[in-house]
């Protein structure tokens, strides 16, 4: 499809042409958003989730109605569940080969070969290869106003040796380095993932194209991306780019520019992306829009290749349950380092340590919003389902009024059921976005750690849902250690006074738990038991009347109760009189 020069040569003109592309993206975006708006009428039609489809031969384009996919309970699935997705067809690429006869495709008696791969018709064949043919820059031919393509083996991101046969690639052997492979201009199948507003969010039905993620190996991201410039043409890096040979002027007019924002860091301003053909990133099909977007599981995920693609070098699995499958890139940087780029496995897994960026045989599903109002430049391609259901036809349920099963619980959606006025069908199908959320409840303390003396002590303050008790958040506090102090261990009275009368004083506990202090005497030194009294409860010492001149001491355990977020705790403390 693409012929790159010399990566020198690819480099000088990102830096060159950098400002001039980006000057005429803006002239396309002014002229984007003259496009005149035409209204779609409803139209009777039996579908799921109100994805209304061709309900009888005389319904007309302008009278269909998209909608995002329909997610059903199936037993029989091995997520529990399957998915339909509405479909339309838009802007063409090249994916059906054309031979000769079946031998001469790269696909020929391959484990995962299927119907529709390629067309054998001689005389066609025989007119491209013809001197009589001519073929544009792009390698291009337009016959009977059918457009065809044409690539050689050098044309291809990845190839296995021209004189060896591998199982998981298209066959390029029996070619030389200059024998073209011809393949015909198809319209490209999208699955509806959403409509928003007349927007609808379009991924292509099977993987169109082999591409790096980056030409070079090294640190990048989406932003500066090659596959990001070859889908766009942001940079004169490649001779096709997708949006170009994709989609006419028309076409390219119906497409709306999104604001791509991939990871956590690109909400940073300058981060984010303004692209009209993007890549799927890891949240979109294994978070948070996932369910949205109809990937609730493996199945969901999994994509097969058209002929051009595997022509062009994607990898085809042979293992039992994928046969044919395909890897596809998603726009979102490896967990692993910015070195490598997420991408879903052909058996519909995200790979979010991913592959080098200058991988070559991992596909291409492209994403783009389409205008609906652009009715003119797009067709109803009836549906599909993650099942493998293929309905061309478009004939699908349709339900007026859904009543909810009352069964969603905060994180997970719950189903609604409704009557098919069609068929009469009963039909239950997963209530898209029912999840009641969390209820916040009042934070709660757990988890305490009670503080001693010796050791400071915590506890989480958590707040959970009311309605589930997930925890919602935890902060956690940490206790300072328990502390015991006292004002007054020491006292000194003049004999003459003490032998009239009594003398007292308080040692003046405190403690930071606030709980009840209590004292008592473990030892008393010399004559002080017959002179000094101490209050259990209240830590008061009285020297008795008529004590006599000397130095009396006695250790003293202040005791607190265990309060709060405290354990209990005690401190010894000697208490010195001295009557002279």
């Amino acid at each position: 499809m693409r012929t790159i020069t010399t990566l020198k040569y690819v480099i000088v003109l990102r830096l060159l042409f950098d400002y001039t592309h980006k000057e005429n993206l803006k002239m396309e975006k002014k002229l984007f958003g003259k496009v005149t708006s035409v209204v779609l009428a409803a139209v009777m039609a039996c579908t799921l989730s109100s994805g209304i489809v061709m309900a009888d031969e005389s319904t007309t384009e302008s009278e269909i109605t998209l909608s995002g996919p329909c997610i059903e309970k199936d037993s029989a699935e091995e997520s529990g569940q399957k998915v339909t997705w509405d479909c339309v067809t838009f802007g063409s690429y090249p994916q059906t080969e054309i031979v000769d006869k079946a031998e001469t495709s790269g696909v020929y008696r391959k484990l995962w070969e299927k119907a529709g791969d390629y067309v054998v018709d001689a005389d066609l064949y025989n007119e491209l290869i013809s001197d009589n043919i001519t073929w544009n820059d792009n390698n291009d031919t337009t016959i009977d106003g059918t457009k065809y393509h044409r690539i050689c083996v050098d044309d291809a991101t990845y190839h296995n040796s021209i004189s060896e046969v591998s199982d998981f690639y298209y066959n390029w052997e029996t070619t030389t380095s200059t024998t073209y492979h011809y393949f015909r201009y198809d319209p490209i199948k999208w699955r509806v993932l959403s409509n928003d507003d007349g927007v609808a969010l379009l991924l292509s039905d099977v993987v169109l194209d082999d591409q790096t993620y980056h030409l070079l190996d090294k640190s990048i991201k989406w932003k500066d991306s090659s596959i990001r410039d070859w889908l766009n043409s942001y940079q004169p890096l490649f001779e096709n780019p997708f949006i170009y040979t994709a989609f006419t002027k028309d076409e390219r007019d119906a497409i709306e520019w999104t604001k791509i924002v991939t990871e956590e860091e690109d909400t940073v301003e300058g981060n984010s992306t303004n692209d009209m053909i993007f890549l799927l990133s890891e949240a979109d099909v294994d978070g948070d829009n996932a369910v949205k977007y109809g990937f609730t599981g493996e199945a969901e995920r999994i994509a097969q290749s058209s002929t051009y693609a595997k022509a062009m070098g994607t990898i085809n699995s042979i293992s039992t349950g994928s046969i044919g499958n395909s890897r596809w890139w998603l726009r979102s940087s490896s967990s692993y380092n910015n070195e490598y780029a997420a991408n879903v496995t052909e058996d519909g897994d995200v790979n979010d340590a991913g592959y080098l960026v200058n991988s070559n045989n991992i596909g291409v599903r492209p994403a783009l919003r389409l205008k609906l109002s652009s009715s003119d430049v797009y067709s109803f391609a009836g549906t599909v389902c993650s099942d493998g259901t293929v309905d061309e036809n478009g004939q699908a349920h349709t339900v007026k009024d859904y009543v909810s099963n009352g069964d969603a619980t905060c994180t997970k959606d719950g189903t609604k059921t409704g009557i098919c006025e069609v068929c009469g069908e009963t039909l239950t199908v997963i209530d898209v976005g029912s999840a009641t959320g969390h209820t916040p409840a009042a934070a709660v303390k757990e988890k305490l750690d009670k503080a001693t003396i010796t050791k400071a002590g915590g506890y989480d303050m958590v707040v959970r849902c009311a309605t589930c008790n997930e925890p919602l958040s935890s902060k956690h506090v940490t206790v300072a250690k328990l502390k015991i102090t006292t004002k007054k261990t020491k006292a000194t009275y003049k004999y003459a006074k003490v032998k009239k009368k009594a003398k007292t004083f308080k040692i003046g506990a405190t403690v930071n738990s606030k709980g009840t202090l209590s004292y008592k005497v473990t030892k008393y030194y010399g004559k002080a038991k017959m002179y000094l009294k101490l209050n259990k409860k209240t830590g008061k010492i009285t020297v008795k009347k008529g004590t006599p001149k000397g130095t009396y001491k006695i250790k003293v355990k202040i005791t607190a109760k265990a309060k709060g977020n405290y354990a209990k705790g005690s401190v010894t403390k000697t208490i010195t009189v001295k009557v002279k």
